[in-house]
């Protein structure tokens, strides 16, 4: 199963262009954020012990922002702007 998941990714990344290479490894690195958030909740030992947790928290905090959060809503602001595809509230079309 894993020889056919990493060759069906590596058909994606070969033929796909480069706004689609950016939007798949924004969504891989967004998909493993969440072990960051477990780690910290365990590492308060389930809210028991905040002041453990807080400056992990204003770093997953900031590498969210930096690595989501901006690189996101700059894919959409190409998307809508550039290729022109309509925003997910319908309006400005």
């Amino acid at each position: 199963m894993t020889k056919s998941f990493l060759k069906t990714i590596t058909i994606i990344v070969e033929y796909s262009n480069p706004t689609t290479q950016v939007i798949i490894i924004l969504s891989s690195i967004n998909l493993l954020m969440p072990t960051t958030a477990l780690y910290m909740l365990s590492m308060s030992d389930y809210g028991r012990h905040l002041q453990r947790v807080i400056p992990i928290k204003v770093f997953y905090q900031m590498v969210h922002l930096l690595v989501i959060n901006i690189p996101f809503l700059g894919v959409r602001i190409y998307l809508w702007w550039v290729i022109e595809l309509p925003s997910a509230w319908g309006c400005c079309n």
